[in-house]
């Protein structure tokens, strides 16, 4: 037996299943669901619904690894039985008394069956025998809401639907994509509106407990679309588990419940529906079948400690700042990204080498988004700074300039005005990156959050939240034009031209 699980030869795990008020309680009330011990990843699971546990989470799990019972059912059956208990605690109940309760999933029918098992687990003989008919007499109990007799609301939608007035304090989201969605450049976009608008904006922001469950099938959805927002914790399981270097390891041993999915019935699984579908149904890690228009293997790294790295620092021809601004600061909106990179000299080959810590993103206002390009440019020595200029984003141009006349300070500002769509900027500059050209740092996380970015960026496909790689894209086009390549025939114009600053125009 794995000593990844609950089971008799392993005490530690015994008392963290034992010391967890939830799972205890599911294990003496719901025997049903208790058909193989209980894997450490299931504990995670309970640990998660603590008061203790971050307020919005997002957990990648496998298919068939029992997380939508334990994270939806077993969850909202517990809050419903104990909710009396949790609020006479107050403030040190281990759980939240969560009082208005919503499940969603991709499909109401899907959010309906949840609901169904719930009334029907609350049923059960042993939880009638304690707690006698939980459900209130007066109030409505159907496919899409129930009542308790101690006020718990429990409602159930799908996703995408427009909510009636409701105001959860707990949503529990389950696999809120499915097959023909994730295909649908138009459903992804209704899918992210109905998240960014509806959801975030119905949650309380004090009391509200947002948790998310689900499986990556496809590189763009509306969970990974979750994963990116800056407020929510991720949390990313597979079928086997990983090594110290956060690989998974597909091997004996490795499993993450063997009890049930062992090493053998996992390997039968990916010869029945073929490792691409196993890798992002059961490991979350969709394999694209599509060609990027940038390679991973195209970027090249440095080490901080190397010696190399002290050369390079020293022999520096310029460096670029540039900033790609979002115009909204809400939660799930685009990210507004700065990114710094240096032209480096390596002996005799000039390369481009992203500064470390020299990356950021962020929902910041006009003026702490000054504050920052200010703060970069003092840094790493800025030769020339890079905003693009669409609507409101022109203001950060002017902001910068005002700012940084009030500090009597010179400073080269480009406005770029973009002429061409994301897909084909990306092809103009990808030849720099295929050369061999770029340096990244792999011990910065915005940097391989930028590779990331870059290497999903599929031709022709939905490509959400690229926020750190337009703003790499645009200093790439910038460094063509400061040596003497265009990407297009127009030639950058003076816009405007001062003592202590000076801006200048380009188009990409």
């Amino acid at each position: 037996m794995a000593k990844n699980e609950v089971t008799p030869d392993n005490p530690e795990l015994q008392r963290r299943f034992l010391s967890n008020p939830v799972a205890k309680w599911c294990g003496l009330y719901m025997q049903s669901d208790r058909r193989h011990p209980t894997p450490e990843m299931h504990l995670d699971f309970y640990d998660s619904m603590l008061s203790s546990a971050p307020k919005k989470r997002v957990t990648k799990a496998p298919r068939s690894f029992a997380k939508s019972t334990i994270k939806i059912k077993n969850r909202v059956v517990y809050q419903c039985c104990e909710y009396k208990k949790l609020a006479e605690l107050g403030e040190n109940a281990p759980v939240y008394p969560h009082k208005e309760i919503m499940i969603a999933c991709a499909n109401g029918k899907q959010a309906r069956k949840w609901l169904s098992a719930i009334q029907t687990e609350l049923r059960n003989k042993a939880i009638v025998e304690d707690y006698g008919d939980i459900f209130h007499p007066d109030k409505p109990c159907n496919q899409d809401e129930f009542w308790t007799k101690d006020g718990v609301h429990v409602v159930a939608y799908g996703a995408g639907y427009t909510f009636r007035g409701e105001r959860p304090t707990l949503f529990l989201g389950d696999d809120l994509d499915n097959d023909e969605s994730v295909r649908s450049d138009e459903q992804l976009e209704k899918l992210f509106d109905w998240w960014d608008k509806a959801v975030i904006n119905m949650m309380d922001e004090t009391f509200s407990e947002i948790d998310v469950t689900g499986t990556t099938i496809e590189e763009v959805t509306l969970l990974e679309h979750i994963c990116e927002m800056s407020t929510f914790t991720v949390y990313h399981y597979g079928a086997y588990l990983k090594d110290e270097f956060g690989e998974f390891v597909l091997e004996p041993g490795y499993e993450t419940w063997v009890s049930k999915w062992s090493d053998d019935r996992l390997k039968e699984k990916i010869t029945e529906i073929g490792f691409r579908n196993f890798s992002a149904e059961f490991l979350n890690m969709p394999v694209s079948t599509e060609a990027p228009i940038m390679e991973r293997h195209w970027f090249q790294t440095y080490d901080v400690e190397s010696a190399r790295y002290q050369r390079l620092l020293n022999n520096i021809a310029y460096t670029f700042l540039d900033c790609d601004p979002a115009i909204s600061r809400k939660d799930g909106a685009d990210f507004t990204a700065l990114v710094t990179a240096s032209v480096v000299n390596d002996n005799g080959k000039e390369l481009i080498m992203l500064r470390t810590e020299g990356i950021e993103q962020g929902h910041w206002s006009l003026g702490r988004t000054v504050t920052r390009i200010s703060n970069l440019y003092d840094k790493f020595l800025v030769n020339s700074v890079g905003v693009e200029v669409v609507a409101y984003q022109e203001a950060l141009a002017d902001e910068v300039e005002s700012y940084m006349e009030t500090q009597r300070r010179n400073i080269t500002v480009e406005q770029v005005q973009v002429s061409m769509d994301k897909e084909r900027r990306a092809n103009s500059v990808a030849p720099l990156v295929e050369r061999g050209l770029i340096l990244y740092n792999p011990q910065d996380e915005l940097h391989v959050k930028l590779i990331d970015q870059c290497v999903r960026f599929k031709a022709g496909k939905k490509n959400i939240k690229k926020d750190l790689m337009d703003a790499f894209v645009q200093m790439l086009g910038r460094y063509k034009r400061w040596n003497n390549s265009s990407i297009t025939t127009d030639e950058p114009t003076i816009v405007r031209d001062s003592d202590n600053l000076r801006i200048t125009g380009g188009i990409v």
